[in-house]
């Protein structure tokens, strides 16, 4: 049941965030991303949705193997890119309760997602028929 919850809560927080990007004006168009982090974002987002509705359905999506690389992809983007950005905010002369809350609602939201990504892949018993 958390997992169908978090599938839609993911999905709605999702839509949001890249609508308010196109209104904001942020990200006019794919090329126009600054960092390579953004791109796998923008990428593996997707793909991630589709990993998390495998999970809630319990249905084979691509194979075992895809996901597993995926996983490590994610991890590797968020180790490399997102430590990065966490600690130019930790660091930053504005560190105040707000950059906390940023930080700790980010790993909010996106702990699950990647716990999931891992489940689908490793865990479910389908692979292993």
């Amino acid at each position: 049941m958390f997992w169908r919850i978090y599938f839609y809560f993911f999905i709605i927080v999702n839509i949001a965030a890249y609508t308010a990007f196109v209104f904001i004006g942020e990200y006019v168009s794919i090329l126009e991303l600054e960092t390579i982090s953004d791109a796998v974002g923008i990428i593996s987002t997707p793909i991630g949705i589709l990993g998390l509705y495998g999970l809630v359905k319990n249905k084979k999506l691509l194979f075992q193997r895809f996901w597993i690389g995926f996983f490590f992809i994610l991890i590797l983007n968020e180790v490399l890119y997102g430590s990065y950005s966490y600690f130019e905010i930790i660091s930053g002369n504005d560190m105040n309760l707000q950059s906390i809350s940023i930080i700790v609602g980010v790993a909010i939201l996106f702990l699950p997602y990647y716990i999931g990504i891992y489940i689908y892949s490793v865990k479910k018993d389908f692979w292993y028929e």
